[in-house]
Order: C-alpha cells, then structure tokens, then sequence
C-alpha cells in the first residue's frame, strides 16, 4: 500500500498540472479518428498508475504532447497517416517511449525528493516542476536562457522533432550565444 500511494499522487499532480480548463480535443496535437477510444485497462504502464482509467490516461498524454509540442507517433509505434486503432500503444519498440519513461521518474524525484526536502518550499508554495518547466513546448528541452532573436518553438507536428534549429533566427550565431551567456554568467562580461 506504501508503494501505490506515492504513484496515486504523482498521477493526481500530473492530472492537475495538465487538466485543461475544457475536456475538448486539441484537434491540433491529436490525430482525428472517431472510432478510437480510450483504453478501460491500459497495458504496460510502467510509471503510471496501474489503476489509471481512460480520462486520467488521456489527460496525462495530452498533457505530454502539450508540454513537448509533439503527436502520439512521438513515443508510440504508429504513424501520421495511420488511425489511432492502429497504433501500437503496448509496444516499447519506440525508443522516446523508454526515454518518457525515465524523464517521469526524474519529474518524480525532483518532486517529491529534492523540493519536498527544501522546508516551506513545496507545500507553501505549490513549487513543482513538470515536463513543460524545461521543455517549454519543444521536443529539446531549453538549458540555457534564450538569446534576444529566440523564438518559439514551431508549431509543427513532431515529424522532425529532433531538429530544433529553427528556434535561433541565425543557427550560425548559437555557439556565439551560448559563449556570451557563459561568459555572463561566469562574471567575465565586465
């Protein structure tokens, strides 16, 4: 019992970082198909809640493509032009899927290790991080402070995810930016 309280909570504080303020479709981020639904007893969910029903399911995975800006395909094994009740969900053939996994636990730790030991912090506060706290809507999550010419990550469909490039107007000036913002902060910008 020990062991599945602290899962029950960690999918209450994903519900709720991620609970949209309407239950509607985000027809931008999920691929139409009116003859899918939710699964009443979703199969190997390793992190998540094995209790987890169809609405706690579904809205930790929107709340996953929301937080990275990408689509089901991302992590499951599927494609585009495929109907969701061809996906393969079970599957763990998809190597993000492995990657989502250890990111969860690290979310997970963060939480309830690190932030609950700052005293006052966590509770007083509400101080939690999430998926979106570092990935900020794009599949690469930002590391350092955003140049003056950043901008938003595309809203393109997760196809070409890993390329995250067009987030500088000048990909050539990156390293530039990257010494500029070492060099503030390490003190030695004068």
């Amino acid at each position: 019992m020990r062991a599945i309280l602290p899962l029950l909570a960690f999918a209450v504080v994903l519900l709720v970082a991620y609970a949209p303020a309407n239950i509607e479709t985000n027809a931008s981020l999920a691929p139409s198909d009116t003859t899918w639904t939710w699964p009443d007893s979703p199969e190997n969910l390793q992190v998540l809640p094995a209790g987890s029903g169809p609405f706690e399911l579904s809205q930790i995975m929107r709340g996953f493509t929301k937080a990275l800006g990408v689509r089901c395909q991302f992590c499951h094994v599927g494609t585009e032009e495929m109907s969701l009740s061809e996906f393969d969900f079970v599957s763990d053939e998809n190597e993000h899927k492995n990657i989502a996994r250890e990111m969860v636990r690290m979310v997970w730790a963060i939480n309830n290790d690190l932030l609950a030991g700052i005293d006052g912090l966590h509770e007083a506060e509400g101080m939690r991080v999430t998926c979106y706290t570092c990935h900020r809507g794009g599949v690469t999550p930002l590391t350092r402070p955003p140049s003056p010419r950043w901008k938003p990550p595309s809203d393109d469909d997760g196809e070409n995810a890993e390329d995250d490039s067009d987030r500088l107007e000048h990909e050539d000036d990156e390293d530039h930016d990257h010494k500029v913002a070492e060099d503030h902060w390490d003190g030695r910008d004068g």
